[in-house]
């Protein structure tokens, strides 16, 4: 875990995204903040579709990737149009990945849990 040498307590940074791998624009920017956040003594970690960083701080969801099959469908489906259907608002709910981020949240790294007692309660047990 790592420790802010400003004020001595710990701080962790978590990154998300669809894709935070090879040399896109979103996933070089990240690399750069988390050489910095790291530079001042944090941890970092990251969640994304598709994932380069250590395993140790990643977690890798396919289903977060914008390539997934049911993201592309909806993709497809938004733009294009004036007004969404309601179909497609519940398509966006069905696949949300709150639980997936209350978790990574809770637990970026199988080693640690720095923010379960941030999470609902109903999360914490999940954890």
């Amino acid at each position: 875990m790592g420790f802010c040498k400003y004020c001595q307590r710990e701080h962790n940074i978590g990154f998300i995204s669809t894709r935070l791998a090879g040399s896109d624009g979103v996933s070089l920017k990240t690399e750069k903040w988390a050489r910095f956040f790291e530079k001042e003594g944090l941890s970092c970690f990251y969640f994304a579709g598709e994932v380069d960083p250590d395993p140790n701080c990643s977690q890798n969801l396919p289903k977060a990737h914008f390539k997934h099959p049911q993201v592309l469908e909806i993709h497809k489906s938004s733009f294009g149009v004036s007004t969404r259907q309601r179909a497609l608002t519940q398509q966006i709910q069905a696949i949300k990945h709150k639980d997936d981020i209350y978790r990574f949240t809770a637990c970026p790294s199988p080693s640690i849990s720095p923010w379960a007692s941030l999470l609902p309660k109903s999360y914490r047990k999940q954890v």
